[in-house]
């Protein structure tokens, strides 16, 4: 069963976000890093025992057939060490992509450290299990487990390899057999660069599906069409699509849907999609007020209570930097409606306070922009509220109410990541200003007729018409979701 890319990206994004979602990642995506296909690993080893690799369908006996000839499987872990060592390989996007979403349970037939690598250099917290022990113990505040099922190239001898190892795999891995097999009922799998041909995974689903029957859950597979330069000049090319149609119908048996691509860079454009879906459900907040202009203190609160209330309330996950004057009012709106829901706040909410105690102001100051950075990274829409605060001036007698130059740097960087701004003229202050700048290029920020209508009739509300303007700034929002 095939499934379009816009529901896909839809469906798999929301397994994401209720924290459902798993990843099983094969050989295919470290080939385009520069590590060798299965058949390409095996090439030489086969040659010296007069086999052609261009001959062999079944690699696995092959390899075993290797290790009977030499009478061990040393001189064959050996050659894999020396392959995947013999340079640098750095991941790539694709890795860095799929780590930038926030799936916590990765599963990997992989030997390479890519995937581990993607994921540190998004600072990431990774809990790599390379043997069954590992099971036994966790990182704490560890953002994903990676599950190396195969093994490892750290630790070489123990990488299953060959058919006495995939024969023994259930007896000598039975933990990660059953840990597998949990996250298989439980969780919705994205299969990538993975040919869906290993033993151990296929045996593993096989069990899966007469245990639950028709209640497996749906898995995703990305599948790349099978072209002529598939097949070689010698290949035909129907043949090959009529066992490719027949396999596609196969895996349904398993729960798992095809999700087809024509090129491997369609994969990072799928992956793009499930990110700016998660990152659309998202808004972040931005402001700081000592005064709240045409508004009452008790006015400005509940504006703001109301605001963040109603964004959870209608699925938003609320992303703040605990603003002075603000943040407190943010943070009891999710408050409030999660507790009369009964909800835990952990989905609805994320609050990043920014470090204090930095003295040097230089240092400060840089610090906090990567602060910024990274907690605007989070949403796919920033709202942009009061921006203003006291005077730093240490020789006034009096404090004065000045424009907050951090709001207005929080919108530089909202823009120049792509997400959709929304400055609240009625708030005054920096928020106005920034309304005044983005009127003059309205389409340059709202490209759909859509979104640019209810974003005129946002700031066509009176100010004092505070539950209006709460639901016409809901409105924007929901306009602009991109799936």
């Amino acid at each position: 069963m095939e499934i379009e890319h816009k529901l896909f990206c839809k469906k798999y994004a929301e397994a994401i976000m209720n924290d459902v979602a798993a990843l099983l990642v094969g050989a295919g995506m470290s080939q385009p890093c520069g590590l060798p296909s299965w058949k390409e690993l095996l090439r030489m080893p086969l040659a010296e025992i007069k086999l052609d690799i261009e001959k062999e369908t079944d690699l696995l006996s092959a390899a075993q057939y290797y290790a009977n000839v030499k009478g061990r499987r040393s001189d064959l872990t050996q050659h894999i060490i020396n392959l995947f060592t013999k340079k640098n390989i750095s991941h790539s996007d694709s890795h860095a992509l799929l780590a930038s979403l926030p799936i916590k349970y990765v599963w990997t037939t992989n030997y390479d450290t890519l995937l581990e690598d993607a994921y540190r250099a998004c600072v990431k917290k990774v809990d790599v299990k390379r043997k069954p022990e590992d099971l036994c113990y966790s990182i704490p505040g560890r953002d994903v487990i990676i599950h190396k099922m195969h093994g490892d190239i750290t630790i070489a001898g123990d990488i299953t390899l060959i058919s006495d190892d995939y024969e023994s795999y259930h007896r000598r891995n039975e933990l990660f057999s059953t840990a597998f097999k949990n996250d298989i009922a439980t969780k919705t799998f994205l299969f990538i660069g993975f040919s869906m041909s290993d033993p151990n995974i296929l045996g593993i689903l096989g069990q899966m599906k007469e245990k639950l029957g028709n209640h497996v859950r749906q898995h995703f597979c990305i599948y790349k069409n099978i072209h002529k330069d598939d097949i070689g000049e010698n290949g035909n090319l129907e043949y090959a699509r009529t066992r490719e149609e027949l396999w596609i119908a196969n895996l349904k048996r398993y729960g798992i849907e095809i999700v087809r691509v024509n090129s491997y860079k369609e994969i990072d454009n799928l992956l793009k999609t499930i990110k700016q879906y998660i990152l659309s459900k998202s808004v972040f907040i931005s402001g700081s007020a000592e005064d709240y202009g045409v508004y009452s203190k008790e006015d400005a609160e509940f504006f703001i209570h109301q605001l963040s209330y109603k964004l959870v309330e209608k699925g938003y996950r609320v992303v703040s930097g605990f603003g002075k004057g603000v943040g407190d009012s943010v943070i009891n709106g999710v408050l409030s409606y999660a507790y009369s829901q009964g909800q835990n706040i952990g989905n609805r909410l994320l609050t990043l306070p920014f470090p204090q105690n930095i003295k040097n102001p230089d240092e400060r100051e840089k610090r906090w922009k990567k602060y910024r950075e990274d907690m605007i990274s989070r949403a796919g829409n920033a709202i942009f509220i009061f921006g203003n605060k006291y005077s730093e001036n240490k020789l006034s007698d009096t404090q004065e109410i000045v424009l907050a130059s951090g709001v207005r740097q929080e919108f530089a960087i909202a823009k120049a990541q792509g997400l959709k701004v929304y400055p609240i003229v009625q708030t005054g202050y920096v928020a106005k200003e920034l309304w005044s700048s983005v009127s003059k290029e309205l389409e340059h920020y709202y490209e759909s007729v859509e979104l640019l209508q209810t974003v005129k009739i946002m700031n066509d509300v009176p100010a004092d018409k505070v539950d209006e303007l709460v639901t016409a700034i809901i409105n924007c929002i929901d306009a602009s979701q991109n799936l």
